[in-house]
């Protein structure tokens, strides 16, 4: 019998975290701001792997420089990125896709890179409240 050891550090946090869902197309996941061939997206998000008679990959293309990463929350100095690298109180669940279409976002929509649609993923339930998207104005 194979027995797997591990260890589980807890951290006390002063208030219970705000949870970020990042969902959405290509403008969410911060497709294109990125300027340097794809340096910022996340390792997890591009790639395309080859197993012999079939591909397999993800190009999500989620950013280190999308909205959601910059954006910062009232009463909170730093982003929301920032906060959530540092494990401070933000927990920010970033599922934006690049191409996404809203049959891809939908509960019961299509798959897109090997992925169940958005609001399958388990990071909404019936406590979530749903903000209207920041847009760019100009």
């Amino acid at each position: 019998m194979d027995i797997a050891w591990d260890a589980v550090a807890f951290q006390k946090l002063d208030a219970n975290p705000t949870h970020m869902v990042g969902m959405g197309d290509s403008f969410t996941s911060g497709e294109g701001a990125d300027t340097e061939g794809g340096k910022d997206y996340f390792r997890k998000t591009d790639y395309k792997e080859d197993l012999g008679n079939t591909e397999v990959g993800n190009e999500c293309h989620r950013s280190k420089q999308a909205w959601i990463r910059h954006a910062t929350l009232p009463g909170k100095p730093q982003s929301i990125g920032a906060i959530s690298d540092d494990y401070g109180n933000v927990d920010l669940s970033f599922i934006a896709c690049s191409g996404a279409r809203t049959c891809n976002v939908w509960s019961g929509g299509k798959i897109q890179q090997n992925s169940l649609p958005q609001m399958d993923l388990g990071y909404l339930d019936q406590k979530s409240r749903v903000s209207e998207p920041m847009r760019r104005r100009g």
